[in-house]
């Protein structure tokens, strides 16, 4: 909670006309681990945007990695370690974090910020709307303008793009908004078809096969993959990487880290440096003693392309993309 002493703090600092951003303790939960490429870019870009004056404490729900029969257990414990953190504002990083703990933290004199939340916030509530205290920056990932990109740059034979996606909450989120809930959608005169995939050796086999039905696959979520003897989540760059060596259509992807030789040729994707960025200035702003927006939307696009790969499937790129792109 924003206390008395910081509140007489900030006043002394608008009358002094000096920065009036306070020393405050922000903890930051994330729904995933720490190796997560997407949590680690969003981390760097909430850090360098608020600096070394803020004491940070972050936490760890690995909600990728733990079966969501665990997940009830993860979110208690994970309100108790808040509890004695007591912190002045929290960050609450993607889907599940905002799902499972949302409604609890919000009934406490804490602003909160969320980010990388791909469904409508306001679902994670009851009733279904944000608490005054509640702030953030909607993830809104670019599939759908990703075909539009695809049928300019691989050969159409099919007219039918495959989106395959793990089975996770946040699979589940994309689907129902980046893909207006619809496991198909038309893109112009392109069918686009979601595939949810559990078992990994289901996934080989959707691989294997999309040749005969798909022009290309968007490679989309793929971190909660199981083997289905143990029950356990295979390794996400094991997934990877077996899924660019084995594929026979270009693979694409909304995610850059996806990208590289015998990866994922290309990807249209949203910055997760800038998305912390900006969830971090709605936290800066909350600390100022003002209030941001309710939520932003973060959608820009960046391309990300692998010449190798263009090689292997022999795919040309119009100049406005192959001008501006990041090349890995």
């Amino acid at each position: 909670m924003i206390g008395r002493t910081y509140i007489c703090l900030l006043t002394a600092c608008l009358l002094l006309n000096v920065p009036s951003a306070f020393a405050a303790k922000i903890l930051i939960i994330n729904s995933y681990h720490p190796e997560n490429i997407w949590t680690m870019n969003c981390l760097q870009g909430v850090s360098d945007t608020l600096g070394n004056q803020h004491d940070i404490e972050i936490l760890y729900m690995n909600t990728k990695r733990k079966p969501k029969a665990e997940f009830n257990q993860i979110a208690k414990d994970t309100l108790e370690q808040a509890e004695k953190i007591n912190p002045d504002l929290i960050m609450l990083a993607d889907d599940n974090a905002l799902s499972l703990l949302g409604q609890d933290l919000s009934k406490k004199d804490i602003p909160i910020v969320f980010y990388g939340i791909n469904n409508n916030p306001r679902v994670y509530f009851k009733p279904e709307r944000l608490p005054n205290n509640v702030f953030g920056v909607l993830e809104r990932h670019l599939i759908l303008p990703l075909v539009r990109h695809i049928k300019n740059i691989a050969p159409i034979k099919h007219n039918r793009i495959l989106v395959l996606l793990d089975d996770s909450t946040t699979s589940q989120s994309i689907k129902a908004v980046g893909l207006k809930g619809d496991d198909q959608n038309i893109v112009g005169d392109t069918e686009v078809n979601a595939q949810t995939v559990r078992y990994f050796d289901d996934w080989k086999q959707h691989v294997l096969q999309a040749g005969e039905s798909y022009d290309a696959i968007i490679l989309q979520t793929w971190y909660t993959v199981l083997d289905r003897k143990s029950g356990q989540v295979i390794n996400e760059k094991e997934v990877l990487d077996w899924t660019g060596k084995n594929t026979t259509v270009p693979l694409f992807s909304s995610v850059s880290y996806a990208v590289g030789n015998d990866k994922a040729v290309g990807a249209f994707v949203l910055s997760a440096y800038g998305h912390g960025k900006e969830a971090a200035n709605s936290a800066i702003t909350l600390l100022n003693g003002d209030k941001p927006k309710k939520f932003k939307t973060s959608k820009s696009g960046i391309f990300y392309l692998n010449k190798r790969g263009l090689d292997k499937f022999n795919l040309t790129v119009p100049h406005k993309i192959r001008n501006h792109a990041t090349y890995k």
